[in-house]
């Protein structure tokens, strides 16, 4: 899910404005500045990724893996920080975790895009990362979710 949240955080800009004068990296920021954090270039900063294009889930398993989604590490910020962070950001954490379990558990997937078994991960351009073109999969039943229940 961090990998996923790193490279397509659902939105790439964080709108933030300042409440008084500071001073950041050498620079002197005048109250009511609306500034624009681009968490989608964040994301993809070689700086703190190393091969920051490639889709790496293997990489949260290493000491990478204490870097929190919640706010804490500034290089993954996917639902913002501080008071005005995502409002949904427990909600999703538990429900997309469970959600993908379930469908990964109870369900083999087919790729109907292109006929190569590729998925095409460009995005669009705009305030809300959505895809250029729709994901089109056909779920195969791998598990039968009521064992238990009588014919």
């Amino acid at each position: 899910m961090k990998e996923t949240m790193r490279l397509h955080p659902a939105a790439p800009i964080a709108h933030r404005q300042t409440t008084k004068d500071i001073h950041v990296g050498g620079n002197d920021i005048p109250a009511n500045t609306v500034l624009m954090v681009n968490l989608w270039a964040i994301g993809r900063d070689p700086t703190y990724w190393e091969y920051p294009l490639e889709f790496r889930p293997e990489r949260f398993m290493s000491d990478v893996a204490a870097i929190d989604v919640r706010g804490q590490h500034f290089q993954l910020l996917p639902f913002g920080s501080g008071r005005r962070g995502c409002p949904g950001m427990v909600l999703a954490l538990q429900v997309v975790s469970v959600t993908v379990a379930a469908m990964v558990q109870g369900f083999e997937w087919e790729v109907v895009e292109g006929g190569d078994g590729r998925v095409g991960m460009e995005e669009k351009e705009g305030m809300v990362a959505a895809r250029e073109h729709p994901l089109v999969l056909v779920p195969v039943a791998r598990l039968d979710p009521f064992p238990a229940m009588p014919q």
